[in-house]
């Protein structure tokens, strides 16, 4: 009891004098009490993330006491505000959890639901006719939307969709059985609202034209189909295929903008011309090899797709059909994947599997390129032939051989030849407009006819340990200083340096001049010497020249008047062709003139050479498969 009341007392005390028990003890011999504390929480702590249905917590701690605050964190709900369906109900999944939620009955109005986007289905009525023989039905059309082809109709078999059966109806959708075997031509075609189609394998005959078209945004195909298929199908976006397709018609899928990704399986081994021709194609990947003689069959596949900068080749493509991209000219890389027996690629550009072989870079490729060490021939294939993009190849020491028009038509506009390539083979630079730099190797021996046609040299050099060539005026002479210097490729300014008694075939063809004048001493002008001198207007042919020969002249369509000296004896086949520019070609000397076809055993004819006009047609038009010579 004792107890109790000093309690009562110090309690009446407290209160009295303002002291609070909950701040600390009561002051002893007049000492001021500890001051009041103040909690310094930290930072909140997530102990429990909230979900979509579950609340989360978490929690903050007083520095100096220690004490621990909590509070619950709410769960966030479900989001998404987008409505699915089905056939029965409605509902909305999760973008957070993947959960539905809010799933309900459809709301139906007039056929449509008032909350989503489902419409009752209303299938289409489908009009049928007996086939010629009796024993099935043929599809001859439909009215309505949704379209769906039974398997049976009245006890017999749906073996037939006929010609322009749906062509330009409202359908939006179709559902082919599999007893149908035959769709005929155009049966598809100007569908609009139709979005999808399959054509499964059960489908052994397709018409010509079948969805030429129409709407189509989406396409399966497990059968062989016909041309122009889906030729002008504006939508489509996407095509799969089935194991059982193997070939594809011409014009499949020309002019399709929006199709811009193709796989080709293993099974398509044949693609007719135009297959994809101006399609929206980006990037194509060939898991087969194309068959056909190569370029004719397959090198207008990909026609006018110039959109298209990457082709890939899977393993079992072991052909590679480049020839199928020859004409894209915004191609800038090739692939060749992984695992392939026979090929690789590096930097875009395709490789034999060893890399000592250059094979082929794509038209579209751009800037410089850069051989790899150890590559020593520059393929058959003609690797940069129209690379039109192509500035500047550097090639490595290594390399040995460059093959026939390896660069022909491309953008180059320097070339250094390694001392170990012995030959530049036929065309291998030939119509290089840019191309005005050139160093020869030592060991360059032998330049093919027309290796250098059409170029513009303005800066030669050739290495002083080159024993065959010599630079003149930047023209690549051989024999220099003997009596049969013979040109081989002419300057910028198209000149024959003093001291040339011969030159080469096709020395000035493809060249932008439009007069020349022949110097005196020559005696021949060789094969091809002016071919396809299309702006070549007058020319002038020395007294000392005995012979012409063969496409000497052909393709210069400017070429009006020509006079033949007295001393030509022989004119070859063709070397006036395509001279459809040519009115008059006088003769120094006119009589003793016959004209043979090759290996003919007919007899050879007399020719009267004294009207300038008809001259000029017995070489360009009557007889310009003769050779012209005097007895």
């Amino acid at each position: 009891m004792k107890t109790k009341a000093k309690s009562v007392v110090a309690l009446f005390l407290c209160a009295a004098t303002g002291v609070s028990l909950m701040s600390g003890c009561f002051s002893r011999g007049g000492e001021e009490p500890p001051p009041e504390h103040t909690h310094s929480y930290g930072e909140w702590i997530t102990q429990n993330e909230p979900s979509c249905i579950l609340d989360g917590s978490k929690y903050r701690k007083c520095e100096g006491c220690g004490n621990i605050e909590r509070q619950i964190i709410e769960a966030i709900g479900h989001n998404s505000d987008i409505w699915l369906f089905d056939d029965n109900s409605h509902y909305k999944k999760c973008v957070v959890c993947d959960e539905n939620f809010q799933e309900e009955n459809h709301n139906i109005k007039d056929g449509k639901c008032t909350v989503c986007e489902f419409e009752e289905v209303k299938l289409a009525t489908v009009l049928y006719q007996l086939n010629e023989n009796g024993d099935g039905y043929v599809v001859a059309g439909a009215e309505g939307e949704i379209v769906e082809i039974p398997e049976i109709y009245e006890g017999l078999p749906v073996t037939e969709i006929a010609a322009s059966a749906f062509s330009a109806s409202e359908i939006s959708t179709v559902k082919i059985a599999d007893s149908v075997t035959k769709i005929g031509s155009k049966a598809f075609s100007m569908c609009k609202k139709l979005k999808k189609i399959e054509i499964s394998s059960s489908v052994t005959e397709v018409g010509t034209y079948v969805c030429w078209g129409s709407g189509v945004e989406e396409v399966f195909i497990d059968g062989n189909l016909s041309k122009g298929a889906f030729r002008e199908c504006e939508n489509l976006k996407s095509v799969s295929f089935g194991s059982n397709i193997t070939s594809l018609p011409e014009q499949a899928f020309y002019l399709c903008p929006s199709l811009k990704e193709i796989t080709l399986p293993k099974q398509i081994n044949s693609c007719g011309q135009y297959a994809f021709r101006e399609s929206g194609l980006e990037k194509v990947k060939l898991c087969g090899d194309l068959l056909g003689s190569v370029p004719l069959d397959t090198m207008y596949i990909f026609y006018g797709c110039k959109n298209l900068v990457e082709a890939t080749f899977a393993p079992t493509a072991a052909k590679l059909s480049y020839y199928a991209f020859d004409t894209c000219s915004s191609l800038e890389r090739y692939i060749v994947e992984d695992g392939h027996p026979n090929f690789t690629s590096y930097n875009g550009i395709i490789y034999s599997k060893d890399m000592q072989t250059c094979v082929k870079a794509g038209h579209g490729i751009k800037g410089e390129v850069e051989i790899p060490d150890g590559v020593l021939s520059l393929s058959g294939e003609q690797p940069f032939r129209n690379c039109k993009n192509l500035t500047s190849v550097i090639l490595p020491a290594s390399l040995t051989q460059i093959n026939n028009a390896c660069f022909s038509g491309s953008g180059i506009k320097s070339i250094n030849i390694p001392d170990g390539v012995t030959k530049i083979s036929a065309k291998a630079f030939s119509e290089c407009e840019a191309l005005q730099n050139v160093h020869l190797g030592a060991g360059v021996t032998e330049i093919e006819e027309g290796a250098f046609s059409g170029i513009n040299l303005t800066n030669l050099t050739i290495s002083p340990q080159n024993e065959k060539f010599t630079a003149s005026n930047n023209c690549i002479v051989t024999g220099y200083g003997t009596q049969t210097c013979t040109l081989i490729v002419s300057n910028a300014e198209n000149e024959i340096p003093s001291g040339v008694t011969e030159i080469a075939d096709y020395a000035f063809s493809n060249k932008n001049f439009t007069t020349f004048v022949v110097p005196e001493g020559i005696k021949k002008i060789s094969r091809g010497m002016f071919e396809w001198c299309e702006k070549l207007e007058s020319i002038t042919l020395p007294s000392t020249l005995t012979e012409i020969d063969r496409y000497a002249f052909r393709g210069c369509s400017s070429l009006k008047n020509l006079t033949i000296p007295s001393n030509v004896k022989f004119i070859n086949v063709s070397a006036f062709e395509k001279c459809t520019g040519l009115t008059s070609v006088t003769f120094e000397n006119k009589t003793g003139w016959t004209a043979k076809k090759n290996n003919s055993t007919d007899a050879a004819l007399t020719l009267n050479l004294d009207d300038s006009a008809a001259n000029a047609k017995f070489l360009s038009e009557t007889y310009y498969k003769y050779n012209w010579k005097i007895s």
